[in-house]
């Protein structure tokens, strides 16, 4: 009996933090705690840094319309494309693509997907250095040399970070019970302290940053940011809702986290950007709110920034582990290790606060397209069946091998899909660069393209092959 309890334990262990998938029975998010962890998640300094985009183009009335329909629609489609197949076999997504590009092939999108994620826990550790590091100065009266010492406390978050995702989704649960009720607090705070400091009459009269000169090109390019954002959640919900409980615990969280709140958190970057001329709530926040409630949202902005860290973190690791090296080293060593580069973009703050707009562009490139084919893959081609047994065999014996490993036309149409993105709009600039994209926007054409483009490839030449695991046995009930 000890020893039978014993090997489940190691089962589970390896479910949490490796490959194998999640039982039913092991699974310890319900939906609540799910929500939690969407609202720290969302709230995190990508929404207000992504505010000041959109603000921009942008004024609040627009703003307000194209960020909450973008990330909807957005969210609904993403959340439907990952969170439901994770859910019901307990896979993380970057295990969950190999029925996509091949049981190979999925390196090459975990390799893409390294460098979005790799700046997005760097840019979170820098406005948390940058936020301790006004704490500081507010409460001493002291003037630092603030790169040197956003570098430095930017570390001191990761290897925090790395301590809480070393020890797994229980830690995490524990943490964002705690943090999710008291950002919600805080954004009330925000925005009270906003209409009384400024009025709200002054902030939806503001005008935008930099607009263009017709009014729906700028709702549309406000639109297209929000449905970048939107679709940029896909690498981590997966991963998060293979510990869920039941569909409805890993799907509907979604709305409330990724689309109100984030809706919130990206609506307050927009208004300080266009009032303060800033979206940096560590700059703002103290001189308008005052030192005692300007110090406590700084201070829970950064264990929002921390807690999101640790959801992305958890989730590129589980990635990780598809790699033949990450596989023989313990869980410990293969966090430690991801967290290398992050550390070395630390010692450059500055240029890489300072670029956040070109890691969106890059992400609103690169995350419509793969939803679209994991979408277009699941629910037309298989069915909503998955052989787990092909899935977690590496070999060319799995029928997810397609060619050696690799599903070429996959990758072909993932490359045209990011491509056609191009074709409307600058990734670089946000500027439309096709007539067309005041009608289609950038991602949402992106995603109906490679809808199209992987839809007839995989009917013309791979279904023809009887390759990939299309005509998988509904006798097996796609859970072997």
């Amino acid at each position: 009996m000890e020893e039978k309890t014993k090997v489940i334990s190691e089962q589970n262990k390896e479910a949490q933090f490796g490959l194998l998938p999640v039982l039913q029975k092991e699974r310890m998010w319900g939906f609540w705690d799910y929500t939690y962890v969407n609202v720290s998640f969302a709230i995190a300094t990508w929404a207000f840094l992504i505010g000041g985009t959109i603000a921009i183009f942008a004024d609040m009335k627009i703003a307000i319309v194209a960020t909450l329909s973008g990330n909807l629609v957005a969210v609904l489609i993403m959340a439907a494309a990952t969170t439901t197949p994770s859910s019901k076999y307990g896979f993380d997504i970057y295990t969950g693509v190999r029925s996509i590009f091949g049981n190979k092939g999925n390196l090459i999108i975990l390799g893409i997907i390294t460098v979005v994620q790799v700046a997005w826990v760097a840019i979170l550790a820098i406005m948390f250095g940058r936020a301790v590091l006004n704490v500081y100065q507010e409460l001493t009266g002291k003037t630092l040399d603030s790169s040197v010492l956003v570098t430095i406390l930017g570390v001191c978050s990761v290897l925090l970070c790395w301590a809480i995702v070393c020890k797994g989704p229980k830690l995490m649960q524990i943490l964002n019970r705690i943090i999710a009720p008291l950002l919600m607090i805080v954004i009330v705070v925000m925005i009270y302290i906003l209409n009384n400091s400024v009025g709200m009459q002054s902030i939806l009269s503001a005008e935008a940053i930099e607009p263009f000169d017709k009014r729906w090109l700028n709702f549309m390019i406000a639109f297209e940011l929000n449905l970048g954002a939107g679709f940029s959640w896909f690498p981590n919900m997966g991963g998060l809702a293979r510990i869920t409980k039941n569909a409805r615990a890993s799907y509907w969280p979604n709305m409330i986290g990724l689309v109100l709140v984030a809706t919130f958190g990206t609506i307050i970057g927009v208004a300080t950007a266009l009032v303060f001329n800033s979206t940096d709530p560590t700059e703002w926040m103290i001189p308008l709110a005052g030192p005692f409630f300007g110090i406590a949202a700084l201070l829970f902005i950064c264990l929002a920034n921390l807690a999101a860290n640790t959801v992305v973190s958890y989730n590129f690791c589980l990635g990780l582990k598809q790699v033949s090296f990450f596989m023989r080293q313990s869980w410990v060593k293969t966090t430690g290790i991801f967290f290398l580069p992050v550390i070395v973009l630390l010692c450059i703050p500055d240029t890489i606060y300072d670029n956040f707009y070109v890691l969106l562009a890059f992400a609103c490139t690169l995350y419509a397209p793969l939803t679209a084919m994991y979408l277009v893959d699941y629910y037309i081609f298989r069915k909503q069946r998955i052989n787990l047994r092909a899935l977690y065999n590496t070999s060319d014996t799995s029928s997810y091998s397609f060619w050696k490993g690799f599903n070429w036309v996959a990758v072909v149409v993932f490359v045209l899909g990011m491509i056609s993105y191009t074709l409307f709009l600058n990734p670089l600039t946000l500027i439309p660069v096709n007539a067309a994209f005041s009608f289609t926007t950038a991602t949402g054409i992106s995603f109906i393209i490679t809808v199209i483009l992987y839809y007839f490839a995989v009917k013309l030449f791979v279904l023809p092959k009887n390759i990939g695991g299309y005509d998988y046995d509904l006798d097996m009930k796609g859970r072997d």
